[in-house]
């Protein structure tokens, strides 16, 4: 399941673009909106009198009952907004069905070329309408539940497009599949700078940003170098026979957080106040990295020693640090073992004054529940989304420490973008990225969020446009490539 918000049509980003007129329009939005060709696929698109979107997608699963069905679609429809950003209600609404094979050949073609199929290969396409017939019917039987217009039901088969305006009815063919590519509004999403994969399992989803932009070719290897050297070294030291290390969990795993949280808050303010200075190609990039010692780098990336780890550093993107240190204090007090006393903590030497400015004394007022308050945030139960500039921020923080990181340390960064994929609501990319972290992996651990995707679930502040993630909010110089939210 995936769904994806956009801005309303009346912001600046979105008045370039002309109105979809067309269903060969509303396919080419919806594609461009998951980033990818959807095959055996439901997708409900949203309308306001904002703007279009969002769009949600599910799989098209194989049922043979019509109230099943129907129950299927109003289920994708409950988490649907209500109203969009500016308070408009979402009463319009479109269903799209992809099929099993859909655009095989015509996802192949570049915008504005012309593709048609034999006529056999065009009459096996209709055979495969018996299918979406049932589906496109429950669609208008569910809206009226909800008291919604649908407006059509549109089927993307191989090299085919059917439509269904009237239930009563039977899908009439509209047109060939390569029509989507050649609609106007495809092609301004390609000279915009959106891509499309094509298939889901090839929507690796690029950063917004490249810290590896440089006009200092030199300090930038030599910074990759020094932080995959302290990597390395913490590495080392942290998984020694008779390691010393975290004996006391709660006092290190306080020091992490604190530096973790120092440079989240540090990514954040040097966006706002463009404290970087010039926008120029690379002089971002290079003084971030200025700002983040090569140690420091190497450093967060060895301490992910635990998916538990991870996800306390999304909760401290998501929340902040105090309610991450009360959740270590609860987490105490649910240990029964005997406690170790306080002693040395493994941090680098030159980030001390960052650990002495952010230190919590044992009778710190902390907030209650802090255990609860996560666990609603990153299973997203929670009815207040997270925090998303310090998420966005942290996501930069997790690219750019990457670069140091190897092998198990690698696999849960790239697990914990995942999941702030999965956070904004980007279910498509969360899968995409989580596949890849597999190859990075260790050793088998239970990754929670995974199981919320396994059961169709989305957080539940998805389904209100006020809070949910609408693209990138940090101001960051050099975007790369451009990418429209």
């Amino acid at each position: 399941m995936n769904t994806k918000n956009h801005k309303s049509s009346n912001s600046a980003e979105e008045s370039e673009f002309t109105p979809l007129r067309s269903p060969a329009d509303i396919a080419a939005y919806t594609i461009h909106a998951l980033g990818y060709w959807p095959e055996n696929s439901i997708v409900v698109l949203g309308i306001s009198d904002g703007g279009v979107g969002p769009c949600m997608r599910a799989d098209l699963i194989d049922l043979e009952e019509r109230e099943h069905m129907q129950s299927y679609i109003s289920h994708l429809m409950e988490m649907m907004p209500e109203f969009d950003e500016q308070g408009h209600r979402f009463e319009t609404f479109f269903t799209l069905y992809f099929g099993e094979t859909s655009t095989e050949e015509a996802r192949k073609i570049q915008a504005g070329e012309s593709w048609q199929p034999h006529l056999e290969l065009i009459q096996q396409d209709a055979q495969s309408v018996a299918r979406i017939q049932p589906w496109a019917e429950s669609s208008f039987t569910a809206a009226r539940e909800h008291n919604v217009h649908l407006v059509e039901s549109f089927y993307v088969s191989t090299y085919t497009r059917w439509r269904l305006d009237n239930p009563d009815e039977l899908m009439f063919f509209d047109g060939m599949v390569d029509e989507i590519v050649m609609s106007p509004h495809y092609a301004q999403m390609i000279a915009h700078g959106s891509s499309v994969a094509h298939a889901s399992q090839d929507n690796l989803p690029t950063p917004a940003w490249d810290v590896l932009a440089t006009s200092r070719p030199d300090d930038k290897d030599q910074w990759l170098s020094d932080a995959n050297f302290w990597f390395t070294s913490y590495r080392a030291t942290i998984t020694a026979p008779h390691s010393s290390y975290a004996q006391n969990y709660s006092q290190q795993k306080t020091a992490e957080f604190t530096l973790w949280n120092h440079y989240i808050q540090r990514i954040m303010e040097s966006c706002e106040t463009d404290e970087f200075g010039s926008a120029a190609s690379g002089t971002w990039a290079d003084q971030l990295r200025d700002a983040l010692a090569p140690e420091s780098a190497g450093f967060l990336a060895s301490t992910l020693t635990t998916m538990g780890t991870g996800q306390l550093v999304l909760a401290l993107a998501c929340a902040d640090l105090e309610t991450v240190v009360g959740a270590l204090a609860e987490l105490d007090e649910l240990d029964d073992t005997e406690k170790t006393a306080r002693g040395q903590v493994l941090f680098p030497v030159a980030e001390r004054k960052t650990l002495e400015s952010a230190s919590f004394s044992d009778d710190a007022a902390l907030p209650a529940h802090s255990l609860d308050t996560i666990a609603g945030y990153l299973m997203g139960t929670s009815p207040t989304a997270p925090h998303w500039e310090r998420l966005e921020a942290l996501d930069l923080l997790l690219d750019l420490v990457s670069y140091s990181a190897e092998s198990g340390c690698l696999g849960r960064i790239y697990i914990m973008q995942a999941w702030i994929h999965w956070l904004k609501g980007r279910t498509s990319a969360a899968c995409a990225v989580l596949e890849h972290s597999k190859q990075y992996r260790e050793e088998t651990e239970f990754i929670a969020f995974e199981e919320a995707i396994n059961r169709n679930f989305i957080p539940l502040w998805c389904q209100d446009s006020r809070q949910t993630w609408r693209g990138t909010y940090l101001q960051i110089p050099n975007f790369y490539p451009p990418r429209k939210s």
